[in-house]
């Protein structure tokens, strides 16, 4: 993904968290799907995915991410802030929170690598693990020259290969 769109979906999910209001790091990130009106369901999903992001026109919900129930709990909140990404990114969400208007989007699935999914991810490691907050963590964590990234991926609620690989992203950690 080029540096311009990844800095550009930086801004937005900066603009997001501000917009709607959501404090970071995410306790509990069940609670800001239901907020924006949606669900999440446990399920086997099909092609073996992680997760998957359902448009539901015709329910009092107007979407549904459903998460596979063979994952960490860190990796279940990285997929449910995905499929976030999915729903900010690719659908109509926004032009369509305030209104009686569908919800009505293509079902997207965490999984393979096409442009779309490493946008999702981008908006997920924003969401979860903000810029500014994830370096300060990191200086935070620093003890003899090294980073204790259970700490950092603990304050964010995610994996440690997830924090790994925002630090690198970022530049704070070498790849």
């Amino acid at each position: 993904m080029r540096e311009e769109l990844r800095n550009k979906i930086t801004i937005y999910t900066e603009s997001v968290i501000k917009a709607f209001d959501i404090d970071t790091p995410i306790d509990n990130i069940d609670n800001i799907v239901t907020e924006l009106g949606g669900n999440i369901r446990e399920e086997i999903i099909e092609r073996w995915a992680d997760g998957k992001l359902l448009s539901n026109s015709e329910n009092e919900t107007r979407f549904t991410i459903c998460v596979s129930p063979f994952q960490s709990n860190e990796r279940r909140n990285f997929t449910i802030a995905h499929e976030l990404g999915h729903l900010f990114l690719h659908t109509n969400f926004v032009d369509v929170f305030n209104s009686k208007k569908p919800l009505t989007f293509e079902t997207y699935y965490r999984d393979g690598e096409s442009e779309k999914e490493y946008e999702a991810n981008e908006f997920a490691a924003n969401l979860l693990m903000p810029q500014g907050m994830f370096k300060e963590e990191i200086e935070n964590n620093v003890k003899d020259g090294y980073v204790d990234m259970g700490k950092v991926a603990a304050k964010f609620n995610v994996s440690v290969d997830a924090s790994i690989t925002r630090g690198k992203w970022l530049g704070v950690l070498s790849w």
